[in-house]
């Protein structure tokens, strides 16, 4: 018996497997696209095309590099050849005001080039160029390389005459011990071999030196003039090691810099495990071999590097890590330390520059306890635990307590990856939870506030820092969780943002904040958390905390956590 098969099934031709819906779409990238199969670059046209009647074409490039070096686009190509006549927006306007020629017209072709360029100089304000996205055009490129060629002479691109006035009056404000730290670093600079960092800056800068400024996080390196984060300098692998180096080759634009700085400032620096420092030292080893005054048996190529920070904070976080593995990555147990000379600072310039009246004497008191508190000396409750009694003018007992509405609340809560759903309305206050653009000041913890939504991008401005006021577009990047107890990665595209009516105590590190409420439902987990979350204010009367027990009561006593082994090296 035979069966005659009338009717095929699935696909007959590659034409018929690129369809869609009756679509014939011209390659199989684009059929997967439109099947949902793969991420596409659709919302990221869409959302520049909703945004371009609520702000300008500088606005909307910004936005386009933001999106770009932070490889959001599955394809970049596709968004420049949808969005370009947008993003150029305002750069005919601008050319006719400097050439003052108010007729000047131009051909499309041209006004892409113009547009190119500005977006190259974006690009490399973060330290990234177009080159480093070969589908993207980069014609008029001698223009293009003059700003290239300008990527180190950007870090003398001060005035020196009004940096050395600067420097001057910083000096002034110096205290004895501040004095003493800048003196030697700066006859250390001099002879060829942080406060102050800020000092150290403007007084090699006024004098026509590179400086590069960095911290261990986007908020820290906000406070420092040209600041930037050590891995977006030095280009430091996230997931590092023992062995790890930096991504920095030899002959490069970035080695070049490298070579030409005099001093290197890095805030915060306890905060990183110590493969991050050693990865650093290998690279400049390497890149100095270049220059003969440099031997084998010297750390990081000969460059003077200061080391700022404060070892009672949060130390470098190891997933599922004991006592000792916390304690054994940090700066100070690495090989590095013996080349290190220790500098030590012990005044609390917060709260000596408070602007309430206070008293010597309860300044001094205040500023004592938070130290016993870093050091792991304060009076506890039983010689065996670390439970401490917090003092009765800093507590608050009611969740109806008006003070509460004064303050911004941190709280220890971990969170590797924002809610998968957030409801925002005009006016709410919202917190970053990645690295955008460091160059715009939107970085990890920067809190910005709602004016406009659209379907794909959020409309904020910034709320604190010099760029206050500000105009941002926030668009959804592809966030991933990577877990070392789950056998694969979790990836979800979203919005990088959490509402920001608290935030952790670990992401409050390096700020400064007018009033803090500290909230603790539970003892604090790891060294330096209760040090850090006491230590963000000027004054005694801009703290409040609410503690809870066990069973859900208040409380005046709270777990304080110190590692005291990690100042045995310092």
């Amino acid at each position: 018996m035979r069966i005659l098969l009338t009717v095929q099934r699935g696909c007959d031709s590659f034409e018929s497997i690129k369809t869609v819906d009756g679509v014939v779409y011209p390659t199989f990238h684009d059929t997967c696209e439109a099947l949902g199969y793969m991420e596409d670059d659709r919302e990221y046209i869409d959302g520049i095309v909703g945004v371009s009647d609520l702000g300008s074409g500088h606005h909307l490039r910004d936005f386009f590099v933001r999106s770009l070096i932070t490889d959001s686009y599955s394809r970049p190509k596709q968004v420049w050849e949808n969005t370009w006549t947008l993003l150029s927006d305002g750069i005919l306007h601008e050319r006719r005001k400097v050439l003052n020629i108010p007729g000047l017209q131009i051909e499309a072709k041209e006004l892409m080039n113009l547009c190119l360029i500005e977006i190259e100089k974006l690009c490399q304000s973060n330290g990234r160029s177009l080159k480093e996205f070969p589908s993207l055009p980069y014609t008029s490129y001698s223009e293009i390389m003059q700003f290239e060629k300008r990527f180190v002479a950007h870090e003398l691109n001060y005035n020196r005459e009004q940096i050395k006035n600067s420097h001057d009056e910083l000096v002034k404000l110096l205290t004895t011990e501040q004095k003493g730290v800048y003196d030697q670093v700066m006859d250390v600079v001099f002879k060829g071999k942080t406060f102050v960092c800020n000092t150290l800056s403007v007084a090699l800068r006024s004098k026509g030196l590179i400086v590069l400024n960095v911290a261990s996080s986007g908020i820290a390196s906000l406070l420092l003039p040209g600041g930037r984060t050590v891995h977006s300098r030095f280009s430091i692998p996230l997931d590092i090691n023992n062995l790890s180096t930096c991504n920095v080759r030899q002959g490069s634009l970035k080695a070049e810099l490298l070579q030409k700085a005099s001093l290197i400032i890095w805030d915060e620096a306890p905060m990183l495990n110590k493969h991050c420092f050693e990865a650093l030292d290998r690279t400049l080893n390497d890149i100095m071999t270049t220059q003969a005054t440099y031997g084998n048996d010297i750390s990081f190529g000969g460059k003077i590097i200061v080391l700022g920070g404060d070892f009672r904070q949060i130390l470098p976080v190891i997933p599922k890590g004991s006592r000792s593995d916390i304690v054994g990555s940090t700066v100070n147990s690495s090989y590095l330390r013996k080349y290190c000379t220790i500098l030590k600072l012990t005044t609390n310039i917060r709260l000596q520059n408070a602007s309430y009246t206070a008293s010597a004497d309860e300044i001094r008191e205040f500023a004592d306890w938070i130290l016993e508190v870093g050091d792991g000396t304060a009076k506890t409750i039983d010689e065996d635990d670390s439970t401490i009694e917090i003092p009765s003018y800093l507590l608050i007992t009611s969740c109806e307590d008006p003070l509460l509405s004064l303050v911004n609340f941190a709280y220890p809560n971990f969170v590797s990856i924002p809610n998968h759903m957030i409801v925002l309305k005009k006016g709410v206050s919202i917190m970053l939870h990645r690295n955008l653009d460091h160059a715009a000041g939107l970085c990890n913890g920067t809190r910005i506030m709602v004016t406009d939504l659209t379907q794909y991008i959020i409309v904020a401005t910034l709320l604190s820092g010099k760029k206050s006021g500000e105009k941002v577009y926030i668009a959804r990047q592809s966030l991933t969780l990577s877990d070392p107890s789950i056998p694969f990665k979790f990836q979800r595209r979203q919005f990088p943002i959490t509402l920001s009516f608290a935030m952790t105590i670990k992401k409050s590190q390096g700020q400064f904040l007018s009033h803090v409420g500290l909230y603790l439902p539970k003892p604090d987990v790891t060294h330096g958390q209760l040090y850090v979350a006491l230590s963000r204010v000027k004054s005694r009367k801009c703290l409040k905390i609410m503690i809870l027990d066990d069973e859900g009561f208040v409380s005046n006593m709270t777990k304080n956590v110190v590692y005291e082994e990690v100042f045995d090296n310092i």
